[in-house]
């Protein structure tokens, strides 16, 4: 019977590499869906700024807040701010990444986008996540 597991897994295995990886990792929320409850703003050393959901905190606050504090960034309950903001990357249904043209690694329009779609996130030059 734990042959049958192992080879279940296997072909499953072998099935995803084939389509390929990308397609079994969840896509991006549609930004409206999400209800920002904290944020780490990393602006000042690397010109973003992260709004978390409520997924995000599934593993517990101090898998985000240690991080934050690690890249130099201000955890906090409040969303991030929008003043400089260049573009928005959403990243499922956990995470906004967002970009500023302000900090030590200021970001133009061309070096955002390609930043959110390396992450493989959906951007947009708006901020329309909500933000309780």
């Amino acid at each position: 019977m734990k042959g049958i597991h192992i080879i279940g897994a296997a072909v499953g295995l072998a099935v995803m590499a084939a389509l390929g990886w990308k397609e079994f990792r969840p896509k991006p929320a549609a930004a409206a869906s999400l209800d920002i409850k904290a944020s780490c703003d990393k602006r000042a050393a690397l010109s973003q700024c992260s709004d978390y959901a409520e997924p995000a905190f599934a593993t517990g606050e101090r898998f985000l807040k240690e991080p934050c504090g690690v890249m130099k960034g201000s955890f906090s309950p409040k969303a991030c701010p929008t003043d400089e903001l260049v573009g928005t990357c959403f990243l499922g249904a956990e995470e906004v990444r967002h970009y500023y043209a302000t900090g030590l690694n200021p970001y133009s329009l061309p070096t955002a986008a390609r930043d959110c779609s390396t992450s493989e996130g959906k951007f947009s030059t708006t901020r329309s996540a909500s933000t309780k």
